[in-house]
């Protein structure tokens, strides 16, 4: 596994015209070879620039934007028992619903109230529990597709957790948590810590 950090001035996002999360993904997917997107990726805004975390399964080739630097994951990463973790996630539970005939999932977003629920119920079933939790910020995140607007609600945890089951924590954090992961939501920040 790759983690890649991109640092972009404002000035440059300006000029590259990158206004909202789906043209971010669609820069950073020039970064691989592939035809399915399998990185995670997550934005943060500072003072005078960007900063982009990529997690990914293959080297990223350099683009001709930003500072990047990388780091290899070693594989006895996801072996540790505790970590303190920071996370966007898009709050959504997936529901079946008919359209035209045709059955689809609809998400429906979790109230802000909800969201250490619909988390704690996330880690039951991928591997950990939460020995600490909290909530950093709530926001909407709005991209759009042509003409298409998408309104995604994430929220930003942080804390400290327990690792349950390897197998199943290993396959979130590589493969994201929750929904929208292609517009920036789902990937863990992992530090490794003794309690």
């Amino acid at each position: 596994m790759f983690l890649t950090k991109i640092t972009v001035s404002k000035t440059d996002v300006i000029k590259r015209r990158l206004t909202d999360m789906y043209q971010w993904k669609n820069l950073i997917w020039k970064a691989f070879s592939s035809k399915e997107r399998d990185f995670l990726f997550r934005l943060e805004e500072q003072d005078s620039n960007y900063t982009v975390l990529i997690l990914s399964g293959q080297r990223p080739s350099v683009l001709s934007f930003g500072s990047w630097e990388l780091k290899i994951i070693p594989n006895n990463f996801y072996d540790q028992p505790y970590y303190q973790f920071s996370i966007r996630v898009n709050c959504a539970i997936k529901k079946a619903c008919f359209e035209n005939g045709e059955k689809k999932r609809q998400g429906i977003r979790v109230p802000a109230s909800d969201v250490y629920e619909w988390f704690k119920k996330k880690g039951e079933v991928n591997g950990f529990k939460l020995r600490s939790v909290r909530t950093d910020r709530i926001n909407k995140y709005i991209s759009y597709i042509g003409e298409q607007k998408l309104t995604h609600d994430g929220a930003d945890l942080g804390g400290v957790l327990e690792v349950t089951d390897k197998m199943a924590f290993k396959n979130a954090a590589i493969n994201g948590l929750g929904p929208a992961k292609g517009f920036g939501f789902g990937l863990f920040l992992l530090k490794g810590v003794s309690l």
